[in-house]
C-alpha cells in the first residue's frame, strides 16, 4: 500500500508521455518514421485493456475502506488514515484518466455504461450504499476528465447525477460527489451549450437550492461559477444570479467552513470582473441590506466590502456610490 501512489503515478506518467510523444511526432514527421513510437501506443492498448478493470476494483476496495477507517478515527479524533487512503484513490483515478486516453474506445464506452448501471441500482437500493456510489461517482468522473467518452455517454452520466442533486434524501457524502462530478461537466462549455442543456442546468440549480447538503456548498458553488464563465457577457447571468441565487451566494460568505466561503468570495469576484456590471451587482447586494435577518445583513456588508476593494479605487461611478452606501449601512 505504500508504494501506490508511486506506482499509480509512474502509470499516469508513462501514458501521458507515450500519449503527448506520439501527438508530436505525428506532427512533425511521416508515418514511417515513428513507427517504434506507435508501437509503443500499440502496446500501451493492450496493457490498459488489461489493467483498467483492476485499477476501478482498487478504487472501489478504497473507497469501502476509507469509510472504516473514518468510522474508528471518529472515535479516535485523527484522521491520519482515511487521508492516506484519499490520496491513493486520487492517484489510482488520475491513472484511470491517464490510461483511458489509450484505452479502445469501445473497451472505455462498455465500461462506463457498467459502472453508470452500477450508479443507478445504487442510487435505488434500500441500504446504505453510500461508499458504494462516492467509489463509482470517482470513477466515473476518471473517466470523463480523459475527455474520451462520447457525446451519448456523457449525457448518460447527466442523467444519472440530477436525481442526486435534486433531493434532500442523498447522502451528504454522495451529493458532494456529484456535485463535484457536475461542476466537472459544467467545465466543458461544450456542454453546457448543448441544445436544451443550459435551461436545464439552470432549472436544476435553481430548484435544488433548498435541498442541498451543507457539506456539498463548496462544490456547488464550483458548478454556478463554471455556468457562468460559459455564459460571459450573457444577460441571462444576470437575470439568474440576480433573481435567484444572490442570497444563497452572499450567505455562503459567512459559512463555517473555509472553503465554501473561499469559493463564494471567488464566485462573488468572477462575477463582478467578467459577468456583470459590477454597479448592478453593488446596487442588488444593498438590497439584501432590508432583509430581516441579521445573518443576511451581515453577509451583505462583507460582500460590499468585497466589491469596494476590488472595484472603488478604478471605478468612478462606484466611487460616486460609497457615500449613499456608508448611509445606508450605518
Amino acid at each position: 500500500p505504500q508504494l501506490l501512489i508511486h506506482i499509480a503515478g509512474g502509470l499516469s506518467v508513462l501514458a501521458n508521455g507515450i500519449l503527448e510523444r506520439a501527438s508530436k511526432l505525428a506532427e512533425l514527421f511521416e508515418e514511417a518514421e515513428y513507427s517504434t513510437n506507435r508501437d509503443e501506443v500499440e502496446i500501451m492498448k493492450r496493457f490498459s485493456e488489461k489493467i483498467l478493470p483492476t485499477l476501478f476494483k482498487m478504487v472501489d476496495d478504497l473507497h469501502c475502506s476509507q469509510q472504516q477507517d473514518e468510522t474508528l478515527e471518529s472515535a479516535h479524533h485523527h484522521s491520519s488514515g482515511s487521508d492516506s487512503i484519499a490520496a491513493q484513490a486520487d492517484a489510482l483515478t488520475d491513472a484511470i484518466a491517464a490510461l483511458s486516453k489509450a484505452t479502445p474506445s469501445h473497451m472505455l464506452q462498455n465500461l462506463f455504461a457498467k459502472v453508470i448501471h452500477r450508479v443507478l441500482e445504487a442510487s435505488q437500493s434500500t441500504d446504505d450504499q453510500s461508499d458504494k456510489m462516492c467509489s463509482l461517482l470517482a470513477l466515473s468522473q476518471a473517466l470523463f476528465t480523459s475527455h474520451c467518452l462520447n457525446e451519448s455517454s456523457v449525457t448518460l452520466l447527466y442523467r444519472a447525477l440530477r436525481p442526486l442533486i435534486g433531493t434532500d434524501e442523498t447522502q451528504p457524502r454522495v451529493q458532494k460527489r456529484s456535485y463535484k462530478l457536475l461542476a466537472e461537466l459544467c467545465k466543458s462549455k461544450g456542454f453546457v451549450m448543448t441544445d436544451g442543456r443550459l435551461n436545464e442546468l439552470v432549472d436544476l440549480l435553481t430548484s435544488s437550492t433548498a435541498t442541498s447538503q451543507v457539506s456539498a456548498r463548496s462544490m456547488r458553488l464550483r458548478c454556478l461559477q463554471a455556468i457562468t464563465a460559459s455564459l460571459e457577457g450573457s444577460a441571462l447571468v444576470e437575470q439568474w444570479m440576480l433573481s435567484s441565487l444572490l442570497g444563497e451566494m452572499l450567505l455562503c460568505l459567512k459559512d463555517s467552513n473555509k472553503r465554501t466561503r473561499d469559493t463564494a468570495s471567488g464566485l462573488l469576484m468572477s462575477l463582478s470582473r467578467d459577468s456583470l456590471d459590477p454597479c448592478r451587482l453593488i446596487e442588488a447586494v444593498t438590497g439584501c441590506l432590508a432583509s430581516e435577518t441579521s445573518h443576511m445583513k451581515s453577509a451583505a456588508v462583507l460582500a460590499l466590502s468585497k466589491l469596494l476593494h476590488e472595484h472603488g479605487t478604478k471605478n468612478p461611478r462606484i466611487q460616486a456610490m460609497i457615500p449613499s452606501l456608508l448611509q445606508t449601512i450605518v
